[in-house]
């Protein structure tokens, strides 16, 4: 009886301890999603801040987009921060869903199959 009541006690402890790390992985989670839909209105409104802004604030934009830019005679390649990386990787995938989608939306019946096939995980 001894061993069946440490088990039980053993057990739901570590059931708290698991129903912990889970919610603890969900608040991050929700954290990078908030983080992600920041850095996507971002780029999309940098055009217009980048015209509004002045020198000096241009070379700080343009500091956060590069880490580093190495020149070897004539090739220039650029280094990017992780969020300028994560968006010009990202970017061209959603862009591409975008057109189709645009492009399906004026053929009713291809409409909805256009809009639903999602291409962000082809690599």
């Amino acid at each position: 009886m001894e061993y069946c009541e440490r088990k039980i006690a053993e057990s739901t402890q570590e059931e708290e301890s698991l129903e912990a790390a889970l919610v603890s992985v969900g608040d991050k989670n929700d954290e990078y999603l908030k983080l992600g839909l920041v850095v996507h209105e971002l780029a999309y409104k940098s055009k217009e801040i980048y015209e509004k802004a002045d020198v000096d604030a241009k070379r700080i934009l343009l500091s956060q987009l590069f880490t580093n830019i190495v020149q070897d005679e004539y090739k220039i390649e650029p280094k990017y921060t992780k969020a300028a990386d994560f968006l010009v990787n990202w970017i061209p995938k959603l862009n591409y869903d975008y057109e189709l989608a645009k492009i399906g939306s004026n053929k009713a019946k291809d409409a909805v199959l256009a809009i639903s096939s999602t291409n962000w995980l082809r690599g």
